[in-house]
């Protein structure tokens, strides 16, 4: 082989051969290079263009990585501001419902609200006994507020109280309904207010302000004090719920263990306070005793209350007379709450311990026994005189009337209407309202200091 082939056939033509077909697999010409390189070069093209799909597939992949996760920031950061959204509704609600604690199921979630890109939602938790009806002493709840967008959910808790006091509070005297003076002689300081109607015939109002809802109607009453109609109302506590806290904490003195007959019983020469139940029973921690009337007429006279006495389901003819003395157990208690309606004809002679009272039922009283002093001191003497007032907080629900020389320092808030003669002694003191009592607080929470917390999603 070694190219003869080739040679032969040049060598034939030289001698005028007829042919020459070189054989066709042989040939002394080496492969093509340009061929070689053309196919090297479309492999690396190929390769290249694979590389380059790998690598833009990887930075999409990266990119839509990227992209989930910020977009899932967004979200998470957008729920963490709806969930603070949330708390601030919940709050706005307990203001506009003064029934919340009823309206609401402890620890159950409201239905989504639509905010922004995303949904709202909360819910109250009562720690102490999952209830959230059974307290009205601004008792702490826990509010969640939930926010969600898109994949993302966050909660935001704190503990709330309900502490502001009702603006009622601000007042000496306050009444739902109308107010009427008649003659009245009224002693003191502060504001005398309702939301409805003040009206006199003749009265002394001396320097009490009169302010109303609607009209002033006075007569030709005197005095030095403001007049102001038109008013905005103010609040007063829940005529149903108001007495939750005292019924649950309280003593209870069954009606049966009061003298005298089923239709009118009598409280007379009678001490109470946490040291002391006057009836017998156990006493109460809180100075918290609580008489449920049933309808029947009871009377109260000669006693002295350090804490609260609670009368329930009274009738007009129910009656607070003669000389009493009814104080605070501490400044954020109330000191008289009355479920109905109550005649309050109180003298000004002072209350005085009786070595003998003449009452069948009552052989003697101190008032200032061992574990009840008064101004710091205790005895078992009959020496010691109290004042003839009523002071703090007080509360009735119903109407209240008033004659004699009832004094009152403090705060007295009524639910209906108040009907006075004789004389009537109103010193307004803001200690109730700076440390507003069970029954006398607004529905509003406030949040309580340190204790905001980020709460894990379900």
């Amino acid at each position: 082989m070694n190219g003869t082939p080739l040679r032969q056939c040049r060598i034939s033509r030289e001698r005028n051969a007829a042919f020459c077909t070189p054989p066709l697999h042989y040939s002394t010409t080496p492969p093509s290079t340009h061929r070689a390189r053309r196919g090297a070069a479309y492999a690396l093209v190929v390769g290249v263009a694979f590389l380059a799909t790998v690598m833009g597939l990887s930075v999409l992949l990266v990119s839509q990585y990227a992209g989930r996760n910020s977009g899932l920031a967004n979200d998470s950061a957008e729920a963490e501001a709806l969930a603070q959204s949330a708390i601030e509704y919940a709050m706005t609600k307990t203001s506009a419902d003064p029934l919340w604690r009823y309206t609401y199921l402890n620890n159950q979630e409201t239905a989504p609200i639509p905010l922004g890109r995303g949904t709202i939602a909360y819910k109250f938790v009562d720690p102490a006994d999952g209830d959230l009806t059974n307290n009205n002493n601004g008792e702490p709840v826990r509010v969640y507020g939930i926010g969600r967008v898109g994949r993302a959910t966050r909660i935001y808790s704190v503990s709330m109280a309900s502490t502001q006091p009702l603006n009622s509070l601000l007042n000496a005297m306050d009444a739902n309904g109308n107010i009427d003076l008649g003659l009245t002689t009224l002693t003191g300081s502060g504001t005398l207010s309702s939301n409805g109607t003040i009206s006199a015939i003749s009265a002394l109002l001396n320097g009490l302000t009169m302010e109303a809802v609607n009209l002033l109607n006075l007569g030709t009453s005197t005095g030095s004090g403001g007049r102001k109609s038109g008013i905005t109302p103010r609040s007063l506590p829940d005529p149903v719920h108001a007495f939750d806290w005292y019924v649950a904490n309280g003593t209870v003195i069954p009606l049966t263990a009061l003298p005298g007959p089923s239709s009118a019983k009598v409280v007379k020469f009678r001490l109470f306070s946490p040291a002391s139940n006057p009836f017998g029973g156990p006493a109460n921690a809180y100075g918290v005793y609580v008489i449920d009337c049933q309808g029947a007429n009871v009377q109260v006279s000669q006693c002295r209350v350090v804490g609260t006495l609670v009368l329930l389901n009274t009738t007009t003819a129910s009656t607070i007379q003669d000389s009493n003395y009814f104080a605070p157990l501490a400044t954020n208690a109330a000191s008289l709450m009355v479920r109905g309606d109550i005649s309050i004809a109180m003298t000004g002679t002072a209350l005085a311990d009786n070595g003998a009272t003449g009452d069948a039922n009552v052989a003697s009283i101190n008032y200032n026994p061992l574990g009840t002093p008064y101004n710091g001191n205790a005895d078992a003497t009959f020496a010691t005189t109290y004042p003839s007032e009523i002071d703090g907080a007080v509360y009735v629900s119903g109407n209240l009337q008033t004659s004699s020389a009832p004094a009152f320092v403090g705060s007295v808030l009524v639910g209906s209407g108040v009907q006075s003669s004789g004389t009537l002694s109103l010193n307004y003191s803001a200690v109730p309202y700076n440390n507003p009592p069970a029954g006398f607080k607004t529905s509003a929470l406030v949040p309580m200091q340190g204790t905001w917390v980020w709460e894990p999603a379900n």
